[in-house]
């Protein structure tokens, strides 16, 4: 994801300090940043905006931002989107999305490269919802929670993906690479991929629980 230079570290440290200013320091020191340089330049790629104000800018990050809200990207070609009271969206590596919009209290983080996580609204799920999160730690990876309430959707790994949709108190996990987990047309759903090569799906319907090992593939009902 880029070079690490001293540059890099003065510029994050100046995120770093306005993230505590902005009230989100705590999220922003849990995200392990790495410097991310722009191609052909040596500086790097951070944005961030909040209540819709751009707070920095340099390279090629984008941070989109409503009232209420906070969107911090950093790495090439990445970018952060959020709207709604209380929502955050943080992204730390190249190409990468972070999306949370369509309610209140949404998160949606990245680490990562070519990896995407949307809260509330989603490409899958367009009628969006509160209090959801999306957390991607892994590359080419996506997770999606929302269309409802209070649904999380977390990956671990390479080339996963994890849905918790369509419904309120979803949880789907990822810990593998190449695996996926899907909780969703139902409520309290959960859904945990362990290991490479795994599957689990709870649903449609509630209260289901699917929890797949290594190289294997669990669905409920």
């Amino acid at each position: 994801m880029g070079k690490h230079t001293a540059r890099a570290a003065a510029s994050i440290g100046r995120v770093g300090a306005l993230a505590v200013g902005l009230g989100i320091g705590a999220v922003l020191f849990a995200t392990p940043w790495a410097a991310s340089a722009a191609p052909n330049s040596g500086g790097p790629n951070i944005s961030v905006n909040h209540d819709g104000d751009t707070k920095v800018q340099k390279g090629a990050a984008t941070a989109t931002s409503s009232d209420g809200s906070v969107a911090i990207a950093h790495g090439f070609g990445s970018d952060a989107t959020s709207s709604g009271k209380g929502s955050v969206a943080i992204v730390n590596g190249d190409h990468s999305t972070a999306s949370a919009v369509g309610g209140v209290k949404n998160t949606a983080i990245v680490n990562g490269d070519n990896s995407s996580a949307y809260a509330g609204l989603n490409p899958t799920a367009p009628d969006g919802g509160d209090n959801n999160t999306a957390i991607v730690n892994g590359d080419n990876s996506i997770a999606a929670a929302g269309s409802g309430d209070n649904n999380t959707a977390i990956v671990n790994g390479d080339n996963s993906r994890a849905f918790a949709e369509a419904g309120n108190n979803n949880l789907a996990t990822v810990d593998g690479d190449f695996s996926q987990a899907f909780a969703e047309l139902g409520d309290n759903n959960t859904a945990s991929a362990t290991g490479p090569n795994s599957s689990a799906t709870a649903g449609p319907g509630d209260n289901n629980v699917a929890i797949a090992g290594p190289n294997d593939t669990v669905t409920d009902p």
